[in-house]
């Protein structure tokens, strides 16, 4: 009897520094998540300053560029400094949209064609019904390395198209695809205007 309360004496006390050592184990790991959870806050914060800064910037070169052509007469250099505020709003918009998403690692790229387009609809004083615009977008969320070159050619292509596809208020339609497939991103715009010449 002696021997068996020794044992279980020693089977209590086992028992107990074990689960003292998990008991520190947890607490340990529960500080450390804490930790890291503080940390990927921080990160995700400075993340969106970082995106709205820099959208912020490119806000003030698009505000500088247009500044500029409001004492410019030449309508070739005046038409330089649109272009070249439109592109620095299409960089604008990425940054935008990145800052006020939950994702700050992609671009929803319908969202950010729609908004793209509308501006250069404005900048371009094309009313709806004068060119309509049909999206055909597949459900993407794309990093910034590869929206900002898509988004810079969108806005070269639907500028060509706004400035020389419908001369003499022309009807007609502009029409902007981008879809996936076997890893591969494929981007059609095509309008129906007066076309190139042979």
């Amino acid at each position: 009897a002696k021997n068996r309360n020794v044992g279980l004496l020693v089977g209590f006390i086992l028992v107990g520094g074990l689960l003292t050592v998990v008991y520190r184990l947890f607490q340990k790991t529960k500080w450390q998540n804490k930790q890291i959870s503080k940390a990927l806050h921080e990160k995700e914060v400075l993340l969106r300053e970082i995106h709205h800064r820099v959208k912020n910037n490119l806000q003030v070169i698009s505000s500088l560029l247009a500044l500029q052509s409001e004492h410019v007469d030449d309508n070739i250099a005046l038409s330089a400094l649109r272009e070249g505020q439109d592109r620095v709003q299409s960089m604008a918009l990425i940054h935008q949209n990145l800052y006020q998403d939950h994702n700050l690692t992609g671009v929803s790229v319908r969202d950010y064609f729609i908004k793209l387009i509308r501006n250069l609809f404005d900048s371009y004083n094309i009313h709806k019904d004068q060119v309509k615009l049909e999206l055909n977008i597949d459900p993407l969320n794309l990093d910034v390395d590869t929206v900002v070159p898509i988004g810079l050619i969108v806005n070269e292509l639907v500028s060509n198209s706004l400035k020389y596809a419908f001369p003499d208020h022309r009807k007609g339609t502009i029409r902007v695809d981008l879809t996936e497939a076997d890893n591969a991103l494929l981007l059609i715009i095509k309008d129906d205007g007066v076309g190139m010449p042979a």
